[in-house]
């Protein structure tokens, strides 16, 4: 059996790393939401918040092996920015 090159196999695999990328957007937004939502009734203390970023964050630096794909770095990022301290300025 002859393997597929050329154009079709690009759009496939441009297709899968779409979808891909959609359930990585939706998972992420998804449990940002469940967070946020948790710590507004009071199940989640700001200590507790904070733990689950920074478990977030090492179970990520643990996973990414030898990623070159700038991947892992952007979800280390997203995460970092919910554990930077807030701008008590605009209080």
């Amino acid at each position: 059996m002859r393997q597929k090159t050329g154009p079709q196999t690009s759009a496939a695999e441009k297709t899968i790393k779409d979808i891909a990328g959609a359930v990585a957007l939706s998972t992420a937004a998804t449990v940002a939401s469940l967070i946020a939502q948790l710590r507004r009734m009071n199940v989640l203390t700001e200590h507790m918040e904070r733990e689950l970023y920074e478990h977030a964050l090492l179970m990520l630096e643990e996973s990414q092996g030898d990623d070159d794909s700038g991947v892992f770095a952007a979800a280390r990022e997203l995460i970092e920015e919910h554990l930077r301290p807030e701008d008590s300025s605009d209080l």
